[in-house]
C-alpha cells in the first residue's frame, strides 16, 4: 500500500514503471486537493411571490459568490404563503394565529403572536439536546403544532436540489429520488439571534442534506454560512427580501458545517426540511440531457482521460484508493450507496468509470502494531503459499461489503486478530468469495477519511470483552493496463 507521499526508504531500487507511477499518483493527488472546490455542497435560489412568472436560481461558484452571470430564469412562481398554528392559549381566535406571505397588513400584527407562542429552539450534543443562548438562540415550532400550504416540489426545488446535489450516477439501475420532509418552523428575532457553526444531527441513515427556506419578513443580518473543506457559501437573504417579494432557500449536505450570523433586527422567519435519498419511481430527468450530470465536462474527465492515454502510468495496471471527501453512513444497510454519494465522491465514482475502469466501494480498515498480527499470515488465503515478506508495521484490508458484522472470529485463547479479518473478508454466498481488491498493491489519492464502526468480535484478554474495529469508506479503482485502456478510448 502506497500513499502519495511515500519515499523508498529501505534504500531498494524502485522499478522503472513504479517510479513513474508514484509521480503520476502525486501529480494527481495535489490535482485533486487543488479542485476540490469546484464541486458542489450547496445550491440555493428565490421564488418570487408575485404574478410575474421569473425565478433566479444561483448556481454554486468556488469563490462562495454569485453574480449576474450564474442566475437562470424560468416559468415559475409561487402563489401567497399561507401559515397557521395551534394557539398557546386555547380561547384564543383562529384569526389571530395565522399568517399570509407576503405579510398583509390584517395579519401582520399576527407575527408577534407567533413569537409569543414559541419555544426556545435546542440543538444536538453528544446524542442529547441541549439549549445554550451562547451556542443558538432561536425559536422554534415542530410541525406537529403549526400547518403550511407551501410546497417546494411544486416550485421545482427539490427537482433543482437533486439534480445538483444528488445526481444519478452513471450506469446506474437504482432509481434514486430526493424526499424532503417538514422538521421545523423557527424563527431567528433581532437583536442577537444566532447560531453558532455546526453540523446538523441525521435523522436517519438515509438522509444526506437539509433545506431551509426563508419566508419574506423583513430582518436585517441572519446571513446563512455553508463551509466544508475550506470552501464557503453566503445566502444573504435579508438583502434580498427587502426588495421584491419572494422565497428564498438553500440545500446542502448533512456534513457540513453552517452557521446563522446574528440577526440584528426584524424576524428571519424559516421552514427547515431534512432531505433523504429514496427509491424513487424514475429517473429525474434525461441522464444525457441534465448538465449537472455531464460528467465529460469536469476537469477531472479531461485530466484522467489524458492520463489514461499515457503509456507511463501504471502500464501493467493496479489499484487506486481514495477515501470519501464527505461523511456517509457506509456502514448501513440504509446508506443508498453509492446511488447517494456527494459532490467530489460522485465525480471520481463517474468519471473512471465513464473511462473505462472498475470502481467499488470498500470499508477500509488498518490493521497496525497493537492488532498484534502475526509475520507471514497470508491474506490470499492460499495455505501452500505463504508470504514471509508481510513484516512491515502495519497495513490496510478491505472488507467485502459496507454493512456492519458481527462476527464469530476472536483474539487470544488460540485465536488471532487474523482470524477476525479472515472472517470478515470473505462474504458466505453461494461458497466462499473474495473480495475484488488486493490493498497490497494499492496507491492512495488522499489519506484516511471519516472512520465508522464496521465489525465486532471477541478478544480475549484477562476476561473475554466484545472489541471492535472501525472502517473508512473508500472508493477503489481498478486501472486497466495501458493496451486495454488505449483501446478502450478509441472507442470514445
Amino acid at each position: 500500500m502506497y500513499t502519495s507521499s511515500d519515499s523508498n526508504s529501505d534504500g531498494a531500487s524502485l522499478s522503472s514503471e513504479d517510479a513513474h507511477t508514484r509521480v503520476f499518483v502525486d501529480q494527481l493527488s495535489k490535482w485533486m486537493s487543488s479542485h476540490q472546490g469546484d464541486f458542489a455542497f450547496a445550491c440555493g435560489g428565490s421564488v418570487p411571490l408575485t404574478a410575474q412568472k421569473k425565478t433566479s436560481s444561483q448556481k454554486y461558484h468556488p469563490s462562495g459568490q454569485a453574480s449576474a452571470s450564474d442566475t437562470e430564469t424560468s416559468e415559475t412562481s409561487s402563489k401567497p404563503i399561507s401559515l397557521r398554528w395551534d394557539p398557546e392559549d386555547p380561547p384564543t381566535p383562529a384569526s389571530k394565529c395565522k399568517l399570509a406571505f407576503p405579510l398583509e397588513p390584517s395579519t401582520s400584527d399576527n407575527l408577534e403572536n407567533l413569537v409569543a407562542t414559541m419555544s426556545p429552539a435546542t440543538f444536538g450534543r453528544h446524542g442529547k439536546d441541549v439549549y445554550d443562548e451562547t451556542y443558538r438562540r432561536a425559536l422554534k415550532l415542530d410541525t406537529t403544532q403549526f400547518s403550511t400550504d407551501f410546497c417546494p416540489y411544486e416550485l421545482g426545488i427539490i427537482d433543482a436540489v437533486a439534480q445538483i446535489l444528488l445526481p444519478t450516477r452513471v450506469k446506474s439501475n437504482s432509481l434514486i429520488a430526493v424526499k424532503a420532509e417538514l422538521y421545523k418552523l423557527n424563527i431567528y428575532s433581532g437583536p442577537s439571534g444566532h447560531f453558532r457553526a455546526h453540523v446538523d444531527t441525521p435523522r436517519s441513515n438515509q438522509q444526506f442534506g437539509s433545506l431551509v427556506v426563508c419566508l419574506p419578513a423583513k430582518f436585517e443580518g441572519g446571513i446563512l454560512t455553508v463551509s466544508h473543506r475550506g470552501n464557503n457559501m453566503k445566502y444573504d437573504w435579508a438583502k434580498l427580501v427587502s426588495s421584491e417579494p419572494a422565497i428564498h432557500w438553500a440545500a446542502f449536505y448533512s456534513d457540513c458545517k453552517h452557521e446563522v450570523h446574528e440577526v440584528t433586527s426584524g424576524h428571519r422567519v424559516t421552514l427547515t426540511y431534512n432531505l433523504y435519498a429514496v427509491r424513487g419511481n424514475g429517473r429525474l430527468g434525461d441522464v444525457d440531457q441534465c448538465e449537472a450530470l455531464d460528467y465529460a465536462s469536469l476537469p477531472l474527465y479531461k485530466h484522467m482521460r489524458d492520463l489514461s492515454a499515457n503509456e507511463s502510468f501504471m502500464r501493467s495496471g493496479g489499484t487506486l484508493g481514495f477515501y470519501t471527501h464527505h461523511v456517509y453512513p457506509h456502514s448501513s444497510n440504509a446508506s443508498f450507496l453509492p446511488d447517494a454519494l456527494k459532490g467530489l465522491d460522485m465525480a471520481v465514482w463517474n468519471v473512471f468509470q465513464a473511462l473505462g475502469y472498475e470502481v467499488y466501494l470498500r470499508p477500509v480498515v488498518h490493521l497496525d502494531d497493537d492488532d498484534n498480527y502475526d509475520d507471514g499470515w497470508d491474506y490470499d488465503d492460499d495455505d501452500d503459499n505463504d508470504n514471509d515478506d508481510d513484516d512491515k508495521v502495519g497495513f490496510d484490508v478491505c472488507g467485502p461489503s459496507l454493512r456492519i458484522k458481527h462476527l464469530e472470529a476472536q483474539t487470544g485463547d488460540g485465536g488471532t486478530i487474523h482470524d477476525v479479518v479472515r472472517e470478515w473478508k470473505y462474504e458466505y454466498e453461494y461458497g466462499m468469495r473474495k473480495t475484488e481488491i488486493d490493498m497490497s498493491d494499492a496507491y492512495w489519492l488522499n489519506s484516511g477519511g471519516h472512520e465508522e464502526l464496521q465489525f465486532t468480535y471477541l478478544a480475549y484478554g484477562n476476561q473475554a470483552e466484545t472489541a471492535a474495529a472501525y472502517s473508512a469508506c473508500a472508493i477503489l479503482i481498478r486501472v486497466p493496463d495501458y493496451d486495454e485502456r488505449k483501446s478502450f478510448l478509441d472507442k470514445l
